[in-house]
C-alpha cells in the first residue's frame, strides 16, 4: 500500500485500485482501479513522481519480478 495525501493506493491481485479516505481515516471509498496490460499480480505500490510504481510476481517459474509505472489518480 502507499498513502498520497488523502488517497490510499493498494496493490492486489487485480490491479491497483485508489481510495479516497476520509478525513479521520476511518473510512476510504474506491475512487479509481489503475489497470495495465503487463499487470499480473501485483504485490507493491510506491508513489514516485507523479505516478505509482507498481511491482508484479513472476507469474511463472523463471520469469522475473517487474516494475511498472502507472499515472497518479487525478
Amino acid at each position: 500500500m502507499g498513502l498520497d495525501g488523502h488517497r490510499l493506493v493498494v496493490a492486489d491481485f487485480h490491479g491497483s485500485p485508489t481510495l479516497e479516505l476520509s478525513e479521520e481515516a476511518s473510512r476510504g471509498t474506491v475512487v479509481g482501479q489503475s489497470r495495465e496490460p503487463s499487470f499480473r499480480e501485483t504485490l507493491a505500490v510506491a508513489y514516485a513522481d507523479d505516478g505509482y510504481l507498481v511491482v508484479n510476481s513472476k507469474a511463472q517459474k523463471g520469469q522475473s519480478y517487474t516494475v511498472v509505472s502507472v499515472p497518479a489518480a487525478g
